[in-house]
């Protein structure tokens, strides 16, 4: 936006607090730093083949990372800049042409645990061509006594399984407007807190110590039949 433009933005003169730029000036200033980065970043695109594809942090850059964190705000140049040295030039890679791959920690156990119980909702994905499998992190989700949003084919073991713990939230992982429909009325559901979830009965079953998983489905935890993550519903 020029400062001709039409929709040029106007400061707020009626005491209401906000985040937003305090003036006129400072809206110029904020377009000028946006206009900075977005030059600075396709410049550094433009000539990542002439770059090595990972740096290694140098010891006197990684002090700024043993320095606690500051009481009052630096402003947003100091900010940028701060970015631009200790962290653009030392990134994994991975937007560089001749990247790879890396072999990225996972954290702990505990602290996966702890996500999942934290967690909104847990999403499960499995392809149908593994419908007489059920992912072995299926039982620890009817555990954890989280709402689960399932993209699996509905005629496979897991989506029975599912069905029979009382959740019926559940679309094809191949069918992009199902899983729109489901993923909207999901997200409905858990802000009302009425998202379905496993019955005790179920997470009874769901015991490894009583041994009481159903024999019927081979159980598989390999990732080329399925995957997990968790869902934040954003909380108003």
């Amino acid at each position: 936006m020029t400062a001709s433009s039409p929709y040029r933005t106007l400061v707020p003169t009626d005491g209401i607090e906000t985040f937003d730029p305090a003036s006129i000036d400072a809206w110029a200033a904020l377009r000028a730093l946006g206009h900075r980065m977005l030059d600075d970043m396709l410049d550094l695109q433009s000539s990542l083949t002439h770059r090595p594809a990972w740096e290694e942090l140098p010891p006197l850059a990684r002090r700024l990372f043993d320095e606690p964190a500051p009481i009052e705000g630096i402003g947003a140049d100091a900010a940028y800049a701060l970015f631009r040295s200790h962290i653009v030039p030392y990134g994994n890679g991975n937007w560089h042409p001749r990247f790879f791959g890396w072999v990225q920690g996972q954290g702990t156990p505990l602290a996966m645990l702890a996500e999942m119980l934290a967690a909104d909702g847990l999403l499960l994905l499995q392809a149908a061509i593994c419908n007489h499998q059920v992912p072995a992190k299926l039982y620890e989700y009817l555990r954890a006594r989280r709402p689960v949003l399932a993209l699996t084919d509905p005629a496979g073991d897991t989506a029975a399984v599912l069905r029979n713990a009382g959740i019926d939230t559940i679309a094809r992982l191949d069918a992009q407007e199902e899983i729109s429909r489901m993923l909207v009325h999901f997200l409905g559901l858990l802000r009302l807190q009425r998202a379905p979830v496993a019955g005790e009965a179920a997470i009874a079953a769901a015991s490894r110590r009583l041994g009481l998983m159903p024999p019927t489905a081979a159980v598989s935890s390999a990732s080329a039949c399925s995957s997990n993550n968790f869902i934040r519903s954003g909380q108003p």
